[in-house]
């Protein structure tokens, strides 16, 4: 692990979207996993919102290499300057941000659909459908 953090953050208030999730998905995803999963979907929208009241959510030192490259490569993506990889709490502000971000999409999503799993299935057969995959 190359942080020099011990702990990733979420905001309180979204701590019940996080364990929703955590209870939905057929398979074990850890807390990290979904970090990464609301972190890439808040990049992807390209929506960060800053944490407001931090609570702990999981250690670093579960992080995997790849798990790295994704949060380092966001952050210089989104500073367009190398340099941000020498400030750690920058970086892992970014990517604690854009999980902000993603995580309150996914709360939109459970709200309009019940459920983010379905959601999710019904959209990979409509796009199965869609390029005649099925």
């Amino acid at each position: 692990m190359t942080f020099d953090v011990e702990k990733f953050y979420i905001d309180f208030t979204d701590r019940a979207i996080y364990d929703k999730l955590e209870k939905e998905f057929p398979k074990k995803f850890t807390k990290k996993d979904l970090f990464m999963f609301a972190l890439i979907t808040g990049y992807k929208s390209k929506i960060r919102i800053p944490l407001e009241k931090r609570q702990e959510f999981f250690w670093a030192s579960n992080l995997k290499p790849e798990d790295e490259i994704i949060i380092k490569s966001i952050a210089v993506t989104e500073n367009e300057n190398i340099d941000i990889l020498q400030d750690n709490e920058k970086l892992i502000g970014i990517a604690q941000d854009y999980a902000r971000g993603g995580i309150s999409i996914i709360k939109k999503t459970l709200e309009q659909h019940g459920s983010f799993v379905k959601y999710i299935e019904k959209e990979i057969s409509d796009k199965s459908e869609e390029h005649g995959w099925t």
